[in-house]
């Protein structure tokens, strides 16, 4: 059963740099760009949660991309409004699609937790400009570039450079974020549960299965918009709207599970 707290967050709540950011196009170099996927990406501090379903062609419906971790500064590049990050994906539904997945160590589990040589070079390393507003918006845009394999390829262990144009979506100030990331395990098991403002998003990789789901806020109610796994998914990753009594790195234990809460309170 999903547990929900209804609880309105509190007045003196903590706030955090949350966003949700949608995905406009994708582009494989030299090819145009294009996007057949609806994606939604939640973010609160360096923790991260990324659905990815497609929308159109033979696999409309089914997951393209989901992955959960944490996103990392890196030593800034030299150009001006250059942001350079790594992705450390705790949980990537394309390695499970692996027949042999290549589980990550226990160091790796909860990398902020581990010593990070951000100086070396990595594959998951991307770099973010901003982009202008689109017409009549002012939410911010921004170009990711980077390299990585094109799953529509035949060769999927050659990195390739890639484009993706993101957009914020709008979020009021004070919304409610909640972040919450199962304790210890070996990758197996793990999972996520996040809110921010009318968006959340919970991910599981329940031993070599991918668990997913999507709610969105409309009218006061939760409406599921993408559930992969059933009554598996919402009864394995609860979402919770708030909880007064939680507090940041808190572990709390729900449907028989402990969970540590990365964040609690509203956005910046």
């Amino acid at each position: 059963m999903v547990q929900i707290a209804t609880a309105a967050p509190p007045s003196q709540a903590r706030t955090f740099d949350a966003t949700v950011t949608t995905r406009e196009s994708l582009r494989w170099l030299p090819a145009a760009a294009f996007n057949d996927t609806d994606v939604l990406v939640i973010s609160v501090g360096k923790y991260f949660v990324d659905l990815r379903v497609f929308t159109s062609g033979p696999n409309a419906g089914q997951i393209d991309w989901s992955m959960g971790g944490v996103c990392l500064a890196l030593p800034a590049t030299g150009v001006q409004d250059e942001s350079p990050v790594r992705f450390l994906n705790v949980i990537d539904q394309r390695l499970l699609a692996l027949a042999a997945h290549p589980r990550l160590p226990p160091s790796c589990v909860n990398p902020e937790e581990s010593a990070q040589d951000l100086s070396e070079p990595s594959p998951d390393d991307v770099v973010f400009t901003p982009l202008p507003s689109l017409p009549g918006s002012t939410s911010p845009r921004s170009l990711e570039s980077g390299k990585m394999p094109n799953p529509a390829s035949l060769d999927t262990e050659t990195y390739v450079p890639f484009e993706e144009v993101w957009q914020e979506l709008p979020l009021a100030p004070g919304s409610p974020v909640i972040f919450l990331e199962t304790v210890g395990g070996d990758g197996v098991g793990k999972a996520y549960s996040a809110r921010v403002g009318p968006w959340a998003l919970g991910l599981m990789d329940d031993d070599g299965k991918y668990l997913a789901w999507r709610a969105d806020l409309v009218d006061g109610q939760w409406k599921s918009v993408y559930n992969f796994g059933g009554s598996a998914a919402t009864e394995q990753i609860p979402r919770v709207d708030m909880v007064e009594s939680w507090e940041e790195g808190a572990v709390v234990e729900m449907n028989g599970r402990n969970w540590i809460v990365r964040a609690v309170g509203v956005s910046a």
